[in-house]
């Protein structure tokens, strides 16, 4: 793992850094090696291209919380671009705790003995709502409050 981590490290910042990301993410080996794709995503929001926001979202739901976090992490560092890229990550975020949260909320409803989709999301909950602070400059809690915030302020031009 750590030569992996140590490659991310190595590479992250090149030119050709995501391209090699993207590939390693392609590897079969590395697509249930939480923290290796963890890092590697992460590693993606350096570049702040905006040409990785979608896959970043996608991987903000992906089963895995570590992984999930990592995304957010990576979305968070879009924090001094401009405000329509803000606004997509800030979307996307705020779209994926609330499905985390609903999928929580169903499991507890149905007095399930397991707490897997509880877990995931107590284990999303904190990066989440840090990426968000930092993104949209606003000081919320819990995944609601962000949701009505960003209802009510999302489409203006000044946060």
């Amino acid at each position: 793992v750590e030569a992996y981590l140590l490659c991310v490290g190595l590479i992250y910042d090149k030119p050709e850094g995501q391209a090699l990301i993207h590939s390693a993410l392609k590897q079969k080996h590395i697509a249930d090696w939480w923290e290796v794709r963890a890092s590697l995503i992460e590693g993606l929001g350096y570049a702040k291209d905006e040409g990785e926001l979608s896959f970043l979202a996608d991987e903000l739901g992906v089963p895995n919380p570590l992984v999930a976090a990592a995304a957010a992490s990576a979305l968070s560092m879009f924090s001094e671009e401009p405000l329509p890229l803000r606004r997509r990550a800030v979307s996307a975020i705020v779209d994926s705790w609330l499905g985390y949260d609903e999928e929580a909320q169903k499991e507890t409803s149905r007095k399930k003995e397991t707490t897997e989709a509880r877990d995931r999301l107590a284990n999303v909950e904190g990066p989440f709502g840090e990426a968000l602070k930092v993104l949209a400059r606003q000081d919320h809690e819990k995944v609601q409050q962000w949701a009505d915030w960003y209802t009510q302020h999302g489409a203006e031009n000044d946060w």
